[in-house]
Order: structure tokens, then C-alpha cells, then sequence
């Protein structure tokens, strides 16, 4: 014993008896610390103690970005829609005056039978430029706010 000791008799196994066990710190007391340095180091860094604060306004931004880009989306998508529906109305509207010309009668529901995949897609335009002015004023009041 005197050898490991380096010859001198104050070394903790000198007496034959071990030394108390070195305290470890429990889960909890871990997770303490680690919030307690946490919790100092966004105080260094100005940011708020709670992270809730912090992820609302990542949240946030994150909205207003996304909003950003699908405002931009559903307004090209507007622009599009808007010139396909002139575009269908202009061809729906020669076949009109054609039929006008030829029978001298105005078109009726069952005269549009050789047009009917054009009016159904004409209807369809503009039930989505309804639901696109609805969803852009919809962002609209949402930016209000």
C-alpha cells in the first residue's frame, strides 16, 4: 500500500477502508442543470426564457411566407384561369352568332348539344374563378388582421 501511495500514509486507501462513492446526479438534477444553462445562455443571447414565445413567432413568419407565395400562386392562377374563360366565351359566342346567322333563332339549351364539352368547361372556369377570388379575398383579410 505504501508503494502505490508514493510512501506517503495520507492516501485515501491507507487504512484499508474505501472512500465514499462520488455523488452522481440524478435524471431529474441533470435535467435541471441543463435547463438552468439553457435558460442562461438565451439570457447572453437576448432571446426570451421561453420557447414557446420563440416558436410562436418562427410559426409566424413562417405563415406570412407561405401566405407570400400562395397569394403570388393564386394570382397567376387568376390571371391564367381569366384568359382561358375569355378565351372559351370568345369560341362559345361565334358559335351563338353562326347559329343566329343560320337558323335566325337564338340558341337554346338543346341547339348547344355539338358544344356541350365546351359550355361544361366554360361553367367550370368560372366556378373556379369564383374560388379563387374567394380564397385571394380570404388572404386578403387575413393580412388585415
Amino acid at each position: 500500500l505504501v508503494s502505490q501511495c508514493g510512501g506517503s500514509l495520507s492516501c485515501r486507501y491507507s487504512s484499508g477502508q474505501r472512500a465514499a462513492p462520488e455523488h452522481r446526479p440524478t435524471l431529474e438534477e441533470t435535467v435541471e442543470s441543463l435547463f438552468r444553462r439553457l435558460k442562461e445562455k438565451r439570457r447572453a443571447l437576448g432571446l426570451p426564457d421561453d420557447m414557446k414565445v420563440v416558436l410562436a413567432t418562427r410559426r409566424a413568419l413562417l405563415r406570412v411566407t407561405r401566405l407570400t407565395d400562395s397569394v403570388s400562386q393564386l394570382l397567376q392562377s387568376l390571371r391564367e384561369t381569366r384568359g382561358e374563360k375569355k378565351t372559351r366565351r370568345k369560341v362559345l359566342r361565334e358559335f351563338e352568332d353562326e347559329f343566329y346567322r343560320q337558323t335566325g333563332r337564338i340558341c337554346q339549351k338543346e341547339d348547344r348539344a355539338p358544344m356541350k364539352m365546351e359550355y361544361q368547361e366554360y361553367k367550370q372556369l368560372k366556378a373556379k374563378l369564383r374560388l379563387l377570388e374567394v380564397l385571394l379575398s380570404k388572404q386578403e383579410v387575413t393580412k388585415t388582421m
